[in-house]
Order: C-alpha cells, then structure tokens, then sequence
C-alpha cells in the first residue's frame, strides 16, 4: 500500500480542505493517507479519520498573513526544515503533497521523495504583476523591483542551509512548486503564459466534509438570513468582530457569519456558526462578504452571487481584482490606492513601490461605515444581483467541468504506479 504525506501550510483552513479533498480521493484508491499541521490545526485534522504529526510551521510567531517576515530569521527557517526533515524521514512516504508550504521542496530534496503542489498561479514564479493592482498601473521597472524582492527574501535565509538546498531555486516563490504543480482554478480566470507540462490547472477543489454543518442552511430557510459572511481566520480576532458587528446591525438585514462564536449582547439578526457548507449557503443568500480566498470567490462566481470582498493580503486583492473585472466582486479596498498610483510617474519607481507597500498594511482595515454603507447599497441592487446571477449562470459549466481533486489523485496515482519501495 503507498503511503502519501500531505503537508498543506496551516496557516488557513482552505490549504487543510484542499489537501483533504485529494487526500479522500486517495483513501478511495486504497492508498495510505498521513498529515502534517501545526499543533493548533492538527485536531481539526484528526477529526477527518486521518493519523497527522505536528511540525513547527514558517509562520508560528510571525504572523499568519505577514509572509515576507518568514523569510526574516534564518535560524528559524532552519529550525522548521529540520524538523520536517525528521518527521517525513520517520513516516517514509511514498510521496509528499504540500499547498503553500516554502519548506517541503526542500525537505522532499534532500529525502528523494517526490513532491506535487497545489497552489493558485498567482503565487508561481512566472507571475509578473502586483498581486491586487490592475496590469496597466505598473510597469516593467516596478515589477524587476518587485522580482529583486522575491530574490533578496531567498538570498536571505540561504546561511541556514547548505547549497544543494537552493540549486534551481531563484527565489522565494520556487520553494512553492512540485514535481507536477497544481492550480486549483481555472486559466481562464487567471492565465498565465509559459508553461511546461508540469503545470496543470485543475479546477477548484471542493471537499465533501464541509456537508456536516449543511444545518446552518436552517439560518436562511428559517431566519430569512440575506447576507453570508466568509472571511476565513481572520474573523477570529477581536477587532474584526466587533467591527462586523457594528457594521452589519445597522443595514438591518438577518446575516449570518461563519468561522466565530456569537459576541454576547448582539442583535437578534445576526447569525453565527463555526462553519459551513458554502455550496448551501450561497445559494439561499443575495450577498457575500468576503475576504477574497480563492475557494470562496471561485464559489461565488459558479453560483453567480455579488461579493463585497475585504481582502487581508495580496493574494486576495488580486482575486477581488479578477472578480471586479467579471462583474462579480467590488473590492472595498485599494480603490484610494489605484488614484495614488496614477499619480505617481511611472518611472519613479521607489515611490510607486512605497505606495503599494503601504497600501498592504492598509489591507483588512476597512472602516464600519464603510463597510456598512456598502452592505446597505448592495443589498438593494437588485440590477447588479440580475447580472450576476447571468455571470453565473456562464461559469458553472466550466467548473462542472472539472473535478480537481480527482484530476490530482489521478496524476499521483499514475506517479506512484511506477514507484516501488
């Protein structure tokens, strides 16, 4: 029986899903099926049946979101290589998936294990833009001085290893890419030119398990809940909250937010649940307020619902952009930013470059009455909610198309076909 080790980055629930819904098409085909996570994300993994091994993680103490900082102590890097290093040489697997992990194809390396990846283009070393900011606002110059960044983070861990760590490897995004690199999209939602066979796009990857809290589906059949609020593990900080629910009390509409336990003294209208199954729940909503993950937008768009997007790092802005362009998402950030960048000269690019840094510490700082004015226009659309629905109504095949976690577990299984022990 092959044994496959899953090493998804536990930083967010979505790498841990993605990861299980190849890891349940694996389970079906008879291979054996092990994770890693960190220690405070290893009993979710647990409750799916499936044994998990905790591992020191790049971003534990550093930020979940604040990746650039990863890259800031070397020792620490080294620490975390070393101790996957120990780890998959006690499991002995027969291959190794990772999602967002900068440290596996380096420890798959050094083992001689196979390594696939599942990540979203956006991360991969062919893409040459600002993540958030639309193509025509940044030139050739800004983006070599994006690109230096992405070298300097690599050069500045290197002490920590030695060299057969780092061949092949120009920079930081590398680390991220497998023997065969999965994109859990579609092209036409973000294309990317230049790509050899190890690339596929697959399509998104929907894990079944998510079902067990398709109860919720009860707050918008009995409650008349009208607006789904998604916005990942940031709704667990304090702050966050407490501006959600200032912001969505005043429109009077019956909300239900997912990922937090209810604050005491809040209205009656809203709605809270430690999860849910989203398919449901956007499809009985009129809006979603989101943080702009890839899963959740990809949901979005096949259902054909509006989406007032909130993004808390870059990744996010770039699909609220995409989103903004088919008609689906208005981005509540960054459209100051966009105005400040128009008017710097293009060839000034040090201070192009300062504006967008800045404006990815701005990023998850909407206002409440920002927040809630754009809920309250919304919500009463009923154009924009018409258009949408028509949006929909033209992606759904195209996701239909696609079973991304099969497509994977197929791609693996072949690997492993030729594979001995």
């Amino acid at each position: 029986m092959n044994k496959v080790v899953f090493a998804p980055l536990s930083n967010t629930y979505s790498h841990i899903t993605d990861c299980l819904a190849v890891a349940d098409q694996l389970a079906d085909r008879g291979c054996q099926i092990h994770f890693l996570a960190s220690r405070d994300k290893q009993n979710f993994v647990a409750t799916q049946g499936y044994p998990v091994t905790p591992t020191l993680e790049l971003w534990e103490g550093r930020g979940e979101q604040e990746v650039m900082s990863w890259f800031d102590d070397p020792l620490w890097f080294r620490d975390v290589v070393v101790d996957e290093l120990r780890v998959l040489q006690d499991l002995r697997p027969d291959l190794v998936v990772g999602s967002y992990r900068y440290t596996t194809r380096i420890t798959c390396r050094r083992l001689g294990l196979p390594y696939f990846s599942i990540m979203g283009p956006n991360m991969a070393p062919t893409f040459h833009r600002y993540l958030g900011i639309p193509r025509e606002l940044v030139d050739d110059r800004a983006i070599e001085v994006l690109l230096r960044i992405y070298r300097e983070r690599l050069e500045n861990v290197k002490t920590a290893l030695p060299a057969w760590a780092w061949s092949d490897l120009p920079e930081m995004r590398s680390l991220l890419l497998g023997r065969r690199t999965f994109f859990h999209t579609l092209s036409e939602i973000e294309p990317l030119d230049g790509l050899d066979d190890s690339y596929a796009y697959v399509g998104p990857l929907h894990w079944q398990g998510w079902r067990q809290y398709s109860s919720s589906s009860d707050y918008f059949s009995k409650a008349n809940c009208r607006v789904l609020v998604f916005l990942g593990s940031v709704i667990a900080s304090t702050e966050a909250l407490g501006k959600l629910v200032v912001a969505l009390d005043r429109p009077g509409l019956e909300s239900l937010v997912v990922g937090a336990a209810a604050p005491e003294g809040i209205s009656p209208r809203l709605h809270f649940t430690p999860a849910v199954d989203l398919e449901v729940a956007l499809a009985s909503c009129d809006l979603a307020v989101i943080h702009g993950g890839l899963n959740i937008f990809q949901h979005c768009l096949a259902l054909g619902k509006p989406c007032l997007v909130i993004p808390h790092q870059v990744e996010q802005a770039q699909n609220a952009l995409i989103g903004e362009q088919l008609g689906i998402a208005r981005n509540l950030l960054g459209r100051g930013l966009k105005g400040e960048l128009s008017a710097v000269a293009s060839g000034d690019v040090i201070k192009r470059l300062k504006v967008f840094l800045r404006y990815q510490q701005e990023i998850g700082k909407a206002s409440v009455d920002q927040l809630a004015t754009a809920v309250e226009e919304a919500s009463v659309n009923l154009e924009w909610r018409a258009r949408c629905q028509s949006i929909g109504s033209l992606w759904q095949p195209r996701f239909q198309a696609h079973h991304g976690a099969r497509e994977i577990a197929a791609a693996i299984q072949q690997q492993l076909s030729g594979t001995t022990r």
